[in-house]
């Protein structure tokens, strides 16, 4: 079973950026508010590194990384945003010296590649939730749920506004984020292991024919004869454009590329890129249930 880091009040919260470059205003401001929750705050250079779109190249993140993890105050890891190519810090990281000194990691969007390969190297629960300018919008209520979460504290995880597609109960490994950032490690060393798992998808500004292939691809991988359960998130600012129109909305999507399965489906989970994040713990054992209102209840 995964190891299950934690972080309490007064701990320290290391930031670097595993994606995108960064605004330092946005990244100032969202460090005020997590010291006004009580955390202590430490922000790495590399932060503001620029190398085109990236925050620095692969190798200024991953020595940012290892930096902050071999630090032995930092108890945490957010990342300061998303965007893209924290999947080619992978090849670099130390996952055996991750796995000897657990920390929490937590992020979401691109970040996914950081917390699914960190899962399956390092035998640690990853999160799935803020980056630092998520703090800045995000609604009170899921990020004291984050931090609740995050100190070991919260063993429920209400999905409100979930819609049931199927009934049932579902019990395994979290496994999931973003639909476009997980497909893109299928058949590498980091892709998880989906025996048994419950998974999580969300997405957003994508074309519906790609969400398409990338449902067909985790099809044809095998992926929904492993699973028990799927928990879908919000799939927001689709577009269809291309010359033939596709023309399928998302849930008729899942639902055509999972017929014949058995397992529980729930859609408009309250995380992804829009108004909801709930923070869900990648690696932990959690039990599905739809009846009465879907939730998850952590083991």
């Amino acid at each position: 079973m995964s190891s299950f880091p934690t972080l309490n009040i007064g701990d320290t919260i290391g930031i670097m950026a595993p994606s995108n470059r960064t605004d330092r205003q946005k990244v100032d401001d969202a460090v005020r508010v997590l010291e006004s929750m009580g955390y202590k705050v430490k922000v790495h250079p590399q932060t503001y590194m620029q190398y085109y779109a990236s925050a620095g190249t692969a190798t200024d993140k991953v020595a940012a990384f290892h930096d902050l993890w071999a630090d032995p105050d930092v108890k945490a890891i957010m990342a300061a945003r998303g965007g893209n190519q924290s999947a080619d810090m992978l090849p670099d990281l130390d996952y055996a010296a991750l796995a000897a000194q657990p920390k929490v990691l937590i992020g979401f969007s691109d970040v996914t590649a950081l917390l699914v390969a960190i899962n399956k190297n390092s035998d640690l629960v990853t999160f799935h939730g803020p980056l630092l300018n998520s703090v800045l919008t995000m609604d009170q209520g899921q990020l004291s749920q984050c931090f609740r979460l995050l100190s070991g504290h919260q063993k429920t995880i209400d999905l409100t506004g979930a819609q049931e597609v199927r009934a049932g109960q579902g019990q395994g490994r979290l496994i999931g984020g973003n639909l476009s950032v997980l497909c893109s490690l299928m058949g590498t060393p980091h892709q998880p292991d989906f025996d048994g798992a419950l998974l999580f998808l969300e997405d957003i500004g994508d074309e519906l024919s790609r969400i398409n292939r990338f449902f067909l691809q985790l099809k044809l991988a095998g992926v929904f004869n492993k699973i028990s359960g799927l928990i879908v998130g919000d799939f927001s600012h689709m577009t269809d454009t291309g010359r033939i129109l596709f023309e399928r909305p998302v849930k008729d999507i899942i639902a055509h590329h999972t017929q014949g399965t058995t397992f529980p489906i729930v859609t408009d989970a309250p995380f992804g890129h829009d108004d909801d994040l709930i923070t869900l713990p990648i690696g932990a054992q959690a039990t599905l249930t739809t009846t009465q209102g879907p939730k998850l209840t952590l083991t």
